[in-house]
């Protein structure tokens, strides 16, 4: 079964701020949270992916580029 954390303990995890990682939750950039009732839990296997990306949450390129690129 897979485990879950809140948006908190996450955050706590990858040393960011929690209102950080519910912002990027709510634009997309963690598609694997899921929202249950009035809380996020984000799985415990996106720890190690935070940890070890420099980069992360991967950002979604802005809609004026992927618009160009399909003309």
């Amino acid at each position: 079964m897979k485990q879950y954390l809140s948006a908190t303990a996450f955050a706590r995890l990858i040393e960011k701020d929690p209102k950080t990682v519910i912002t990027w939750i709510r634009k997309g950039l963690i598609p694997q949270a899921k929202r249950m009732g009035h809380t996020y839990r984000i799985p415990h296997e996106e720890v190690e992916r935070a940890k070890t990306n420099s980069h992360y949450p991967p950002r979604k390129p802005p809609i004026n580029q992927t618009m160009r690129s399909h003309q």
